[in-house]
């Protein structure tokens, strides 16, 4: 709910998402940044979690879907 740590944590989903897929992402990038409240930005984590499994590992989506997913409970 504090806006300050909702930022840093969409920030950092925006950036685990560049780093993996670099200009493959940059759609999902923005769709992250554009996100204002926790809530969207859960709704897109599904999402995003199925696009990257079908580009990265198996355990590397998981680590990802129970990182980020804890952090916007």
């Amino acid at each position: 709910t504090d806006p300050q740590a909702f930022a840093a944590v969409r920030d950092e989903v925006a950036r685990f998402v560049h780093n993996r897929l670099g200009d493959a992402g940059e759609p999902i990038c923005s769709a992250i940044l554009r996100c204002r409240h926790p809530q969207e930005l859960r709704a897109l984590l599904r999402g995003i979690e199925v696009f990257i499994g079908q580009r990265l590992d198996t355990e590397t989506t998981r680590a990802f879907a129970r990182h980020f997913g804890n952090l916007l409970l």
